[in-house]
């Protein structure tokens, strides 16, 4: 895929972004729809999107090939936890402040932004790699990112594992290892959901970023270091070893994607609910979402 095809892809995504922001300004989104709305997106559509991908009718990849590629998705994020360790230390972050970056190195927002992203630009045949690594994220975050955020008095419990999200992948990987036929009755209403994913979450997304503090946000270069290192440079490491290793172009694609995605919201919640401070989240979250155009793009025409 060509830099130019993904760079209008991604302008795609500027634009549903902006209609956020409009509907921001006029008082249709407000704080209390985008926290309804981005429920629905989490606990219906992106399930609906997962399993939806997996109901299509088309050639299948091998069970040894998934694995494979599952594999090839723990080991990366293994570097990442690994790296969410270095990296912080290496540009100079205050000491109070590496478990957060600890947390945006390792974090994407894979279900809010990823899956619908992914498949637009990749296409459906990568979101079962996606589903992958959407399973792989909600067990870390409760167990490893639990332990960052709270050294390690987090306390880790199991029902947290039982979102919709994590239930959906499972759904999904179910009905793909095994090729289960599901009927048209339940596969067009799932289709119908998966479908509003993409624009519902850059719809929200756009309104929250109207509030961002974009000025303050420029004053952080640690922050935009990180950025450069987390968002080009791993995913790019990433990829082109993938590559090497003789990975198909769309499981190296995939998972490049999955790395350089912007930093997810889940760290943010967790941190919030705890009464942590939360600047450096939120303007991680918001200069990676902001940068993801270019990030991306680069990534992608890399790899």
């Amino acid at each position: 895929m060509g830099t130019l095809v993904i760079f209008r892809q991604m302008i795609v995504f500027v634009i549903l972004i902006c209609i956020g922001i409009i509907l921001n300004i006029k008082g249709i989104l407000d704080v209390r729809a985008e926290k309804t709305i981005s429920s629905i997106i989490v606990n219906v559509c992106n399930p609906m999107l997962l399993i939806s991908s997996c109901i299509e009718e088309g050639e299948r990849i091998s069970h040894e090939k998934l694995l494979k590629a599952s594999g090839a998705a723990v080991l990366i994020y293994l570097a990442l936890i690994v790296m969410g360790f270095i990296l912080p230390r290496v540009i100079g972050v205050k000491k109070e402040e590496q478990r957060f970056y600890n947390l945006m190195c390792v974090y994407g927002n894979v279900g809010f932004i990823g899956i619908p992203l992914i498949r637009e630009i990749l296409g459906s045949d990568a979101l079962i790699y996606v589903t992958v690594c959407n399973l792989i994220f909600c067990i870390l975050i409760y167990t490893h990112g639990k332990a960052v955020l709270f050294s390690g008095k987090g306390g880790f419990k199991a029902r947290d594992l039982l979102s919709t999200g994590f239930i959906g992948g499972i759904i999904a990987i179910l009905i793909y290892w095994f090729d289960i036929t599901v009927p048209e009755v339940i596969a067009k209403p799932v289709n119908y959901g998966g479908a509003a994913t993409t624009f519902l979450s850059m719809m929200v997304l756009g309104s929250s970023l109207k509030s961002l503090k974009i000025k303050e946000m420029l004053c952080m270069y640690r922050l935009h270091a990180f950025t450069a290192l987390k968002f080009v440079v791993l995913p790019v490491v990433f990829g082109l070893t993938l590559r090497a290793a003789g990975f198909e172009t769309i499981v190296v694609k995939t998972l490049a994607a999955v790395s350089a995605l912007p930093v997810g919201n889940m760290p943010l919640m967790l941190a919030k609910e705890a009464g942590l401070e939360t600047k450096t989240l939120t303007m991680g979250i918001g200069e990676s979402t902001i940068l993801s155009v270019i990030t991306l793009t680069i990534v992608l025409s890399v790899v």
